[in-house]
Formats: C-alpha cells, sequence, structure tokens
C-alpha cells in the first residue's frame, strides 16, 4: 500500500511527460505532445498552449500539413478560451490554409465553427452566422452528427443573444437530443445550461433552476471545472432575477474564484458584471461600482460589447440613483450606441436572411435526422407517459399548464416530455447532489466519483441559511427505484430547512422516516428497509453533529491529530465537534449489505483509518490523488465494486 503514497502528482501526466523525454520517434513524440497538452487544457490554458507550441516546432519540421492544422486550430481554440480573440482568430485562419490544402472538410468546418464562437464574443453576430452556416453543410456532407449538433446549439445562441428565445430553445434542444442519444454528457450539460438561460430569460425561473441544477450536477461529476463555474454564475444570474441577492453573490464569487484559477479573462469579465449588478441592487453602490469598473476594463480590452451594454446600463442606473446625472446620462448614451449597433432592424434582417438562404440551398440533413428521430420518440413518449412518479420533485405541472394553453407549441410540449423521461438516466451519472456542500465548505470530493449503477446507497446535501445537511440512504436490500426516493428526500429535506432554522440530526432522520412512510405505497419501499443517517453543520457555530452509526473522521489542523468520532447504531445521542479553518471531514458511505468486503477479517473502514493517517497532512489536491489511486487498487484487487464512497470536506 505504502506505494500509493509516493506520487503527488498525476500519474497519467508524468507517464507522457516520459514518454515526450524518451521517444525519438517524432510520431509518437507528436503524440505525447497533444496529449500533454489535452490533458492541461481544462486546468491550465498557459501550460497546455506550451505544449501545442512545442508540437508546432515538430509539425514545422516534418512540413506534416494535417500536424500544421491541428496545432494551428488547437492553439486558436485555447487563445479563445483566454479570451485573446484577435490572436486566436489569426491562428484558426492559419489552421484553415493547411486543412483546405489537405481537403479535411470535418476539420474546415470545426475551424468555421471556432471563428464564429470569437465573432458571437464580439457581439458581430451577422459574422458569427455566416461561419455557422458554412460549418453546417460540410458536418452534414460528412454525415458528422455531433458537429452538426454543436453548429445547431451556437445557432440557438445566436437567436438567445437577439432575444428570440424560443427559437433559440428549439435549436438548444436539438442539440440536447443527439448528445442524450449518443451519451457525451459535457454536451448534455451544455445543452442544459443554455435550455435552462433561455427559460430564464423567459421569466419561468423554477424550470430555469432545475435545468441549471442538471446541468451542475453533471458537470460536477464530470470534474469540469469551468463548466461548474459557468453554471454557479448562472445560478447567480437567476437568483438576481428572484431578488435573492445574497445567494445570488454567493454563487457569483463561487463562479469568480473558479474562472481566476483557470485564468478565463473573458469569464471574469461576466461574472464580475453580474457581482456589480447585485450588490447594486443591495444598495451597495461603492462595491458595485467597484466590479462594474472591473469588468468594463476587461471587457474593453478583449471587445466584449454585449458585456459592455450591460456595464454601462448598471452604471446609469447606479450614476442616476446617487444623483450623479451627468455620468448617469454619459453611461446611457454608451449603452445605446452598443446596443444599437448589436441590435438593429438590419442586423435582425440579415441574420433571417441568411438563414433562410440555407434552408432553400438544402436542408441540413442532421436537423432532419433530428426530426425523425424524433418523431419515433414521440410515440415512444406516449406508451411511457404513464410512469409519473419520476417527476415528482419536478416542476413539471407548470410546463404543462403553459404548453396545454398554446395550440402551436404541442411538438415542444411532447419534445419536453421526452426530456423528463431522460432524467433516471441523468441522475444516475450526476452523482450524489452534494451540491449543498458547496456553500459552507472551501472544498469537497467524493470517490468514487459516481455510484455504482444499483448500488444499495447514496448521499445528498442540501443547505440553506447556516445549516448544511448531509443524508446517508442505505438499503437493507436491492431496490429498482432508488432514483425515486433520491428525488424525495431531496425535497424533504429542503422542505425541512424552509420551515425551519433550528433543527437537529434526530428532527431530520425522523422526518424522513415518517415522509418515506407515507410513501411507500408509491415506491414500495418501506422505511423499516432502509437506515438513515443524517450530520448536521451549523455554519454560525462552526459545528457538526449526527446521529446514526457512522463512519466519520476528523482532521484537527491546530492540533495535527485526525480522530474517528464513534456513533453507535441504536443510540438516540448526538454526537459532534467543533470544525476549524483548514480541518478536514472524511466521511465513509459504505453499503450495508457487505460489512466485510474483502476475504479478510479486515474491513473498509479500518483499511481507510490507515490511509488517512498517513495522508491527513497532506495537501487537499494530494489527498484527491492518493484516495482516487488507493479505491482503483482497492476496486481493483478485492472486487469492490464500488460498493462504497468516501466523502472528503476541506473547510
Amino acid at each position: 500500500m505504502a506505494t500509493f503514497f509516493v506520487y503527488a502528482s498525476n500519474p497519467y501526466i508524468d507517464s507522457l511527460k516520459t514518454e515526450k523525454k524518451r521517444n525519438s520517434n517524432d510520431s509518437l513524440r507528436y503524440d505525447a505532445l497533444r496529449k500533454l497538452a489535452i490533458a492541461y487544457s481544462d486546468s491550465s490554458y498557459d501550460i497546455s498552449i506550451t505544449f501545442w507550441e512545442e508540437a508546432l516546432d515538430l509539425a514545422k519540421r516534418k512540413r506534416n500539413k494535417q500536424w500544421l492544422g491541428d496545432v494551428y486550430h488547437q492553439i486558436g481554440y485555447m487563445l479563445h478560451r483566454k479570451g485573446e480573440f484577435p490572436e486566436a482568430l489569426q491562428e484558426l485562419k492559419n489552421a484553415l490554409i493547411f486543412y483546405e490544402q489537405n481537403g479535411n472538410l470535418t476539420c474546415i468546418a470545426e475551424v468555421y465553427n471556432d471563428m464564429g464562437l470569437i465573432y458571437k464574443s464580439w457581439g458581430k453576430y451577422e459574422q458569427a452566422l455566416e461561419c455557422f452556416l458554412t460549418a453546417l453543410p460540410l458536418f452534414e456532407k460528412v454525415n458528422f452528427a455531433a458537429g452538426s449538433a454543436m453548429v445547431a446549439n451556437n445557432i440557438g445562441q445566436i437567436y438567445y443573444y437577439n432575444e428570440n428565445y424560443s427559437k433559440a430553445i428549439e435549436y438548444f434542444n436539438n442539440y440536447l437530443i443527439i448528445n442524450q442519444q449518443s451519451k457525451t454528457y459535457r454536451s448534455v450539460a451544455g445543452a442544459l445550461n443554455n435550455i435552462a438561460s433561455a427559460y430564464m430569460e423567459m421569466g419561468d425561473y423554477d424550470l430555469s433552476l432545475e435545468f441549471f441544477m442538471k446541468a451542475l450536477n453533471l458537470y460536477d461529476s464530470l470534474e469540469v471545472k469551468l463548466g461548474v463555474a459557468i453554471i454557479n454564475d448562472n445560478i447567480g444570474s437567476l437568483f438576481s432575477k428572484k431578488e435573492m441577492y445574497n445567494d445570488a453573490v454567493d454563487h457569483h464569487f463561487i463562479a469568480l474564484n473558479l474562472f481566476n484559477e483557470l485564468n478565463s479573462k473573458p469569464r471574469i469579465s461576466y461574472v464580475k458584471k453580474n457581482i456589480g449588478y447585485a450588490f447594486f441592487k443591495q444598495n451597495e453602490y461603492a462595491e458595485a461600482l467597484k466590479y462594474l469598473l472591473d469588468s468594463k476594463k476587461i471587457a474593453e480590452d478583449l471587445n466584449q460589447r454585449e458585456i459592455l451594454k450591460e456595464v454601462y446600463f448598471n452604471m446609469s442606473n447606479i450614476y442616476e440613483t446617487l444623483n450623479q446625472y451627468n455620468n448617469a446620462l454619459e453611461t446611457y448614451k454608451l449603452y445605446v450606441q452598443i446596443k444599437d449597433s448589436l441590435l438593429n432592424i438590419e442586423t435582425a434582417e440579415k441574420l433571417s436572411n441568411l438563414e433562410l438562404q440555407y434552408e432553400s440551398d438544402k436542408k441540413s440533413r442532421e436537423l432532419v435526422m433530428i426530426k425523425n428521430k424524433y418523431d419515433q420518440q414521440k410515440r415512444m413518449g406516449i406508451i411511457v407517459s404513464s410512469i409519473g412518479f419520476v417527476f415528482l420533485f419536478l416542476s413539471i405541472m407548470v410546463v404543462k399548464e403553459n404548453i396545454q394553453k398554446k395550440k402551436g407549441l404541442s411538438i415542444f410540449k411532447k419534445q419536453n416530455i421526452l426530456f423528463k423521461n431522460s432524467i433516471k438516466s441523468i441522475l444516475r451519472d450526476s452523482g450524489s447532489h452534494l451540491y449543498g456542500l458547496k456553500k459552507h465548505f472551501k472544498e469537497h470530493i467524493l470517490i468514487p466519483d459516481l455510484y455504482h449503477v444499483g448500488s444499495p446507497f447514496f448521499l445528498l446535501s442540501v443547505s440553506k441559511k447556516e445549516l448544511t445537511v448531509l443524508l446517508e440512504i442505505n438499503c437493507q436490500k436491492y431496490f429498482d427505484n432508488l432514483d425515486l426516493i433520491k428525488l424525495q428526500c431531496f425535497g424533504w429535506l429542503n422542505e425541512m430547512l424552509d420551515q425551519s432554522d433550528s433543527i437537529t440530526p434526530k428532527q431530520i432522520t425522523d422526518y424522513i422516516y415518517s415522509k418515506l412512510e407515507e410513501s411507500s405505497s408509491q415506491s414500495n419501499i418501506s422505511s423499516q428497509s432502509l437506515i438513515i443517517k443524517s450530520m448536521l453543520y451549523n455554519n454560525s457555530l462552526k459545528r457538526v453533529s449526527f446521529i446514526g452509526q457512522s463512519c466519520i473522521w476528523h482532521a484537527n489542523k491546530r492540533e495535527q491529530a485526525i480522530n474517528r468520532i464513534k456513533s453507535e447504531i441504536n443510540t438516540e445521542e448526538e454526537n459532534g465537534f467543533v470544525l476549524n479553518n483548514g480541518d478536514y471531514i472524511y466521511y465513509l458511505a459504505k453499503s450495508s449489505l457487505d460489512e466485510k468486503i474483502f476475504n479478510s477479517n479486515q474491513d473498509i473502514a479500518s483499511l481507510l483509518e490507515k490511509t488517512l493517517k498517513k495522508l491527513y497532512t497532506s495537501s487537499y489536491e494530494d489527498q484527491r490523488v492518493v484516495l482516487k489511486s488507493t479505491v482503483d487498487f482497492w476496486n481493483s484487487s478485492y472486487q469492490i465494486d464500488n460498493h462504497f464512497s468516501i466523502l472528503i470536506i476541506c473547510v
């Protein structure tokens, strides 16, 4: 076991670096550089670009046109993510030269799509749409469904920014359906986010939050830091629209910290604009102007006119409130000037004409495929629509009532039902609903990341005001409908925290038991077949309390000690401890069906405790890497089959 504590760094990346150094074969060396660049693409843009530039030198020396096209393309893509738009556009044009020489239609289409994204960032929607409509027939010609779906999503964003939200949702749903069918979960999360954003602008906040949460859980389970940041920022904007400004600021700052880690300047300008607006609505004018001016500076550097438009509008309102009428007038003029340049009648007509021209030249084979598959799914939707219990927690009734009032949206109603029939599969892939831990704790991770399908236990967390609850539900036997229990418990916890600011772990478990007993006729799961454990954190008191036989360890930074917190299964007495900044909580959730997982007499808790005693003084990142490696070893060597999960919480 000691072997695993040597590797504080990423073993995969280390092996690639070794391969890069040792290989004299140019093809193998290029492949190692390419994989290294991709490995860093979500965590460090600068490091990723460094490896791409090294690959570029090799491609030039070999005069390999495909390599040259690929490297220029990827450098352009990374520069775009950094916010260096002019440089990114030039690199993409370089890539286009080599791809056209090779006649690689797929790569040419991808470059046009990425160029369209840059024009969209600048608010040049006509040029953006031209690029997207150049890419779309190329993807169709090579029958690349994922590429066609990607472009459909981007066209939807053009309509979104032009405030044609129903048209945008049409394209976003096309994108969602294709990626659900191909199980491309990262793209599924992106589609969910876009649909949520459109519903938010249409004023359907409950449905919007539902889609945002699905996207957030999916990004979190995939460990896509950028996606988690974007969704938190969007949820903050949603809370601002609901006039819940404290919650809005909390989510925006979670996003800002992640964007700073990624050095994503385009996103930093966007989130600072949102923070400024939330402070403005709280009458904190000095703080609001500070963040709006920060956003303005970055947006001017990057020529982000859409963001500048909103910044000037908000600044004008603040100056007017402060009776600074000259400043208010000047910023309002700037707002009107940019708004008119972004969206006027001529621009709107050009957007419409460009799409009509494309439609008349050639119907999208991909969109036809979507429609055909969708028609088949409509018939399937009628068969399975009776399974109504899946939607108990979802806000489907509001959507259905609205859609039924509009005869022209009958197709959309069917499509919406089809999407919600896929919620169960997405829930299984999106982890354990631990989003609530983000409010009061610095970091957390669940290892393994995803539950074993059919695993007879789950964790979920809800946070309201100063309280965070962690709930573990453990089954005494296997059931097929644990997703229902998960959704119900999530809703019940929210209800309970809404009703009271002062609760105990025992009250939580008693309440969940009672609600499960009430609903047993629907789920066919008796509350007597379940073991419920709850852990409660009070942020005001900095205290953790819990009840039930739990496997919990507390690493005390001040005392440099780690202790297992004892609790008996039959006692009603609550246990607890006080936390300090820098402390760690380790929570072991495991199947009650597998008390002795190994062939030996040593259970999982004892093995974990030995590991934690060697590890708890290490950094959070080192703990994450080592425990992942250790868990992989346990699963492969002892056939544990992921019937346990280790939750690490950093205070």
